[in-house]
């Protein structure tokens, strides 16, 4: 179908939409279509005309321009004798981060801030906690080293060689497994705990500078004060209260714990 071109972005289809798509029997129904035209997906107007289009960025645009509606429903075009369910553009906005910023860009980057977080903040507990076992004793924080080789080379007889050298340095190999099985948890426990909400946070002031600056829907109305509340005060009074909390109890007891 032809549609008005407004430069943004491209997006690519979406694996979500068409792998969450559920199966459907076909049934006869009354049909519009282009002929000679590969299409890719069907749109569903309101009174029932079926539109199809070449890909999703022509869905986009007409999302921007104000011809595709939120409610209307759309689905991938089925290659066999099998029919995908319809679902609304809304629904399929919020399985992609391109899409969403569409109607919730703030939204958008404060869920994308937390995933990133979360990452970040694994990354640099597991730093903190590999110096802490350098600083406890050398031998284990190399033995940490060489188990998270193992982990992220998929090397799995690495393994067999750190218990050796446990064994040849006379370190206490059930005390040594059990610290490593309790400091890998609490890095991927206190890295998200804190990376998190951290993470919604930057993402929310973000999407709040972004916002002006993005494509947007033509049916787009304001978030309101919900992102602000779920992004920025429930982020900052949790970091409250747990920052203290950790390095004043928590970490002191850690340490203790390695160093018995």
């Amino acid at each position: 179908m032809e549609t008005q071109t407004i430069q943004q972005p491209k997006i690519e289809i979406l694996d979500e939409f068409t792998t969450n798509a559920q199966v459907v029997e076909v049934h006869d129904s009354e049909t519009t279509s282009t002929d000679n035209v590969e299409a890719e997906f069907e749109l569903c107007l309101p009174n029932e005309e079926i539109l199809v289009y070449q890909n999703f960025d022509e869905v986009v645009d007409g999302i921007v321009a104000g011809s595709v509606k939120k409610n209307y429903k759309i689905r991938p075009v089925s290659t066999s004798d099998e029919e995908f369910d319809w679902i609304t553009i809304e629904q399929v906005c919020e399985t992609e981060f391109n899409l969403k910023t569409l109607y919730k860009p703030i939204s958008a980057h404060s869920m994308k801030g937390m995933f990133v977080g979360t990452f970040i903040g694994i990354l640099l507990k597991a730093l903190d906690t590999t110096i802490t076992f350098f600083n406890v004793d050398s031998r284990l924080g190399w033995l940490r080293l060489l188990f998270v080789v193992a982990i992220l080379s998929k090397r799995w007889w690495i393994p067999a060689i750190v218990l050796l050298i446990a064994v040849k340095s006379g370190i206490n190999i059930a005390g040594m497994v059990g610290s490593l099985f309790i400091t890998t948890l609490g890095v991927f426990l206190v890295g998200a705990v804190f990376g998190g909400p951290a993470g919604m946070l930057v993402g929310t002031i973000v999407g709040y500078l972004r916002e002006k600056n993005l494509p947007r829907a033509a049916d787009f109305t304001p978030e309101g004060k919900k992102p602000f509340l779920l992004g920025l005060v429930a982020p900052a009074l949790f970091l409250g209260f747990l920052i203290p909390f950790y390095f004043f109890w928590v970490n002191p007891m850690i340490i203790s714990l390695l160093t018995d």
